[in-house]
């Protein structure tokens, strides 16, 4: 159960991620990522979403098939696990609740700056009667998106960190030695993810760039790889810049207007 997740998770980390670094690399020109990359890039991200809520599942059922039925414990247990990964798990069960629950789509949006392209994306929700644009619930002022760049390793550590926090459980509740790693484990999917998530651009959107902490793989030898997340993980552009965005868009006839993250208005 927690192979087959993690697996998943890092399958569909790493396919994100792969058509990210192509785009991330071309020169800058008016068509740098078509519409159908454009479409690719949400399904792919939406499905990273998915993903990574079905992982954070897998490690609750393992915590409950440890528990006889009705045992207080395990709902104790649950407790503990869920307070230690309680930031990660609360940014991605909004955007799952809303994908599923209020049809909300994510868009892709990218920006081109100086010699170098920062693809992202956003959930698209209603912002006003008859006008959509990004979700304010999600996106503060309904006014910034999401770059890859960023927010990719900050999955990737997150998991990891969650993966961590379950194993330390079950070595302090039921004493369980984390030491050894599964026979089905696939390492060699979980490197390869590393290595293209070591090779993103450290390019983010303006309001990312005055975030304080980022999460970053870095290389360190041919299968060794350093994940953290900490302030000293700096942007490669580190003060706000002219940033020229365009998005790909279709409204639905029912609304009619739409409001464009980073563009202050309709």
């Amino acid at each position: 159960m927690f192979c087959s997740a993690l697996e998943e998770f890092a399958q569909s980390a790493l396919l994100l991620t792969d058509v990210v670094n192509e785009v991330s690399v071309r020169d800058v020109g008016e068509n740098s990522i078509t519409a159908e990359e454009a479409i690719k890039l949400s399904h792919l991200t939406q499905n990273l979403y998915l993903c990574s809520d079905n992982f954070l599942s897998s490690c609750r059922s393992i915590l409950r098939c440890a528990f006889p039925s009705a045992d207080k414990n395990c709902t104790k247990t649950l407790r503990l696990f869920d307070a230690q990964i309680r930031g990660y798990n609360d940014y991605v069960s909004k955007v799952i609740n809303y994908i599923k629950r209020r049809h909300r789509r994510i868009r892709t949006i990218y920006c081109t700056s100086e010699n170098f392209i920062i693809a992202g994306y956003f959930v698209e929700g209603i912002v006003e009667k008859g006008v959509v644009g990004p979700d304010a619930d999600i996106h503060k002022n309904s006014d910034c998106a999401v770059s890859f760049n960023r927010d990719i390793p900050h999955h990737v550590a997150n998991i990891l960190l969650c993966a961590g926090k379950l194993g330390a459980i079950c070595k302090d509740v039921f004493g369980v030695s984390t030491l050894a790693a599964p026979a089905s484990m696939d390492s060699s999917l979980l490197i390869r993810l590393f290595d293209q998530c070591s090779k993103l651009q450290n390019n983010y959107f303006n309001d990312e760039v005055i975030q304080r902490r980022h999460a970053r793989i870095k290389k360190h030898g041919n299968d060794r790889f350093l994940v953290s997340i900490d302030e000293k993980n700096r942007p490669a552009n580190r003060k706000p810049h002219l940033q020229n965005f365009k998005v790909n868009f279709r409204v639905p006839h029912k609304y009619r207007s739409i409001k464009l993250p980073y563009f202050g208005g309709r």
